[in-house]
């Protein structure tokens, strides 16, 4: 199988953590972009060599332009949590 890189934005919520640990058991290089506004998502950072995390927001270009657009899949799970009416 072809090493792809792999951007997960939103990568430490529930659903990017397993998301990333699926891509890297398979021997892929695995970027989050994350903002760690959500509190406690800072216990699903991994240690990994091919694991690499970037503190920034999806909404923000700069913070974009760090992932250096060099992946070949990317998973969208960025969002913010809780409603307000």
């Amino acid at each position: 199988m072809k090493k792809e890189n792999v951007l997960i934005s939103g990568g430490l919520g529930f659903l990017g953590t397993n998301i990333a640990k699926k891509f890297l058991s398979e021997g892929h290089d695995v970027t989050i972009l994350d903002n760690l506004r959500r509190k406690g998502v800072e216990t699903n950072i991994l240690e990994h060599p091919h694991y690499k995390l970037i503190r920034g927001d999806v909404r923000i270009k700069s913070d974009l332009d760090q992932t250096e657009n060099e992946n070949n899949y990317t998973q969208k799970k960025a969002c913010d949590i809780g409603l307000w009416f």
